[in-house]
């Protein structure tokens, strides 16, 4: 992705904890998963802007987050994102493509891990697209 990153002149900001994630998830699902919404995040985001990655523990999850500055979604919009074929009205700031199945892939690759998907949208602007997938339980496997 830094590629993509440096084309637009987008700072890429990873914020983990200090330690180990353990989480009984698969690596390529979340793989996927990652880097679809960062793919995102940098498609949909303007010039000379910040996308940030960050993780932390939420309850027995292990929750990431990738924030970008990008122009959100409208409203009206935010219930079709993890539908198969959604159309927005936010277009990609450089000319990319779109099929529209990303994100429904997104959520049944989050789901077969027992885990959980959605997006925010802080007031100040951007959206914030999350992954919650299970923290490892001690003893577990």
């Amino acid at each position: 992705m830094a590629f993509a990153a440096h084309s637009k002149r987008i700072t890429l900001s990873l914020q983990l904890p200090g330690g180990p994630l353990p989480s009984d998830g698969d690596a390529g699902h979340t793989h996927q998963i990652l880097t679809n919404y960062i793919s995102n995040a940098l498609k949909y985001s303007p010039p000379e802007t910040r996308t940030t990655i960050s993780v932390r523990a939420k309850d027995r999850y292990w929750r990431v987050e990738v924030q970008d500055q990008g122009p959100g979604i409208l409203p009206g919009e935010r219930e079709h994102l993890f539908v198969e074929y959604a159309s927005i009205s936010s277009k990609p700031t450089g000319g990319e493509p779109s099929t529209g199945l990303g994100l429904s892939i997104v959520k049944s690759l989050a789901e077969a891990q027992e885990g959980r998907v959605g997006a925010d949208f802080p007031d100040s602007g951007g959206s914030v697209f999350w992954l919650e997938l299970p923290a490892s339980r001690p003893g577990a496997g």
